[in-house]
């Protein structure tokens, strides 16, 4: 089942958050591993255009089934969270060239200046 297919139910939450972070281990650690369509969709989405893409797909997604409003900021809500809680992942993996670093969309904000882009989930060593 499709990722917006699983967000159309009660308990899409819990379905979500499992499946983003889900989709970040995959990527840190064998990219080409077969997984489930929703974490698929998260993962091709995430190579393709960072967070931004996921975002962008999923609103797209949304307005063509007709979810609801509220059910459209909550998922939209529920992303912005799942960023903040996975910030050093997602740095990582935009470190590693596997997330676009210039279409990271939300976590845009989350980059260093520089262009030598540190191991953000490791202490520092200064």
């Amino acid at each position: 089942m499709a990722l917006i297919e699983n967000l159309e139910h009660e308990g899409w939450e819990e379905f979500f958050r499992d499946s983003f972070r889900y989709a970040l281990e995959v990527l840190k650690n064998d990219r080409f591993r077969p997984v489930g369509s929703s974490v698929d969709d998260l993962k091709s989405w995430l190579t393709a255009g960072g967070v931004a893409q996921v975002r962008t797909h999923l609103n797209k997604q949304m307005e063509m089934r007709r979810f609801p409003s509220s059910r459209k900021l909550a998922v939209n809500d529920c992303i912005e969270q799942l960023v903040r809680e996975n910030r050093g992942a997602l740095l990582d993996l935009m470190a590693d060239g596997i997330v676009p670093y210039y279409k990271a969309g939300a976590v845009r904000d989350l980059r260093p200046a520089r262009t030598g882009l540190p191991r953000y989930s490791q202490p520092s060593s200064r």
